[in-house]
């Protein structure tokens, strides 16, 4: 159907699977879903991830990794297998190191991507779409409008950023590892990248809170993401993100967070 030729094939998932090429290497073969509960929302974030992976080949890092792009198609795409050190986690230094060359790629834009990346996974999507059809659920209409007109509050009184900064939009730890043979760091899985111009710190800050009893119950500055973060961005002369108004992001990290965890109340206690 894709015209992916292979020797073996090891399923994941219903649209994931590994694959022995008939040159001997193994890959990813990852297709956009077809199961009932895919969904036209599903199409777009396959296909975004389709983008992203097409300018990773084009960017030159120093430190982080991608997984080759061997072959994509309108409803598919293959990638280099990168076998995953198990025995540890990535440290908090290694990942914001690797995160901020992410957030600084320059990536073309493209109005029909963009936009539609704001309105079902970006922080407009986070501040104003959630509460009215999720929040609303559990803390009734009238306080899901006081959630949006506080969202819309702290928006106005943060300054613009001038360039536009990625977040992953699933930073979790299963989608970055170190290489089991080289010890690099990759990062896997872009389908929910989008950009802000606003709000670059917050993915940072969130990693740094402590939840128990499905909310926030302090930051921690173990973790340390948040000064390997600002140090970054010094060391790269990047002034408007080492000056960056910390108090409004870390509201903004804190009432997403919570949110979250609202209409979220089965989410696992976790500090990343």
């Amino acid at each position: 159907k894709y015209g992916v030729k292979a020797t073996s094939v090891a399923p994941f998932k219903s649209n994931v699977a590994l694959i022995e090429q008939e040159d001997g290497r193994k890959a990813i073969f990852k297709c956009v879903r077809t199961d009932a509960n895919a969904s036209l929302i599903d199409r777009f974030r396959f296909r975004n991830e389709i983008r992203i992976y097409k300018v990773f080949q084009k960017s030159n890092f120093d430190f982080l990794h991608i997984p080759k792009l061997f072959s994509a198609g309108k409803d598919y795409i293959l990638i280099e297998f990168v076998e995953r050190d198990e025995s540890k986690n990535v440290t908090e230094k290694d990942f914001v190191r690797g995160y901020y060359e992410f957030q600084n790629m320059h990536i073309p834009g493209s109005l029909k991507f963009d936009l539609f990346n704001q309105l079902t996974r970006g922080v407009w999507y986070r501040g104003i779409v959630v509460p009215i059809l999720s929040l609303s659920k559990h803390v009734g209409f009238r306080k899901s409008l006081q959630a949006v007109a506080l969202f819309l509050k702290l928006h106005l009184q943060t300054k613009r950023y001038k360039k536009k900064y990625w977040l992953h939009g699933d930073v979790a730890v299963r989608n970055m590892y170190y290489q089991q043979q080289t010890n690099d760091l990759f990062f896997i899985d872009f389908e929910n990248v989008y950009f802000t111009r606003k709000w670059p710190l917050l993915e940072i800050i969130q990693r740094c809170f402590c939840y128990g009893g499905g909310a926030v119950k302090s930051f921690s500055f173990e973790l340390d993401s948040l000064n390997h973060y600002l140090l970054q961005a010094k060391e790269h002369d990047n002034l408007e993100l080492s000056n960056s108004n910390l108090f409004n992001q870390f509201r903004l990290s804190l009432f997403l967070s919570t949110i979250s965890r609202i209409v979220r109340p089965k989410s696992k206690d976790k500090s990343t």
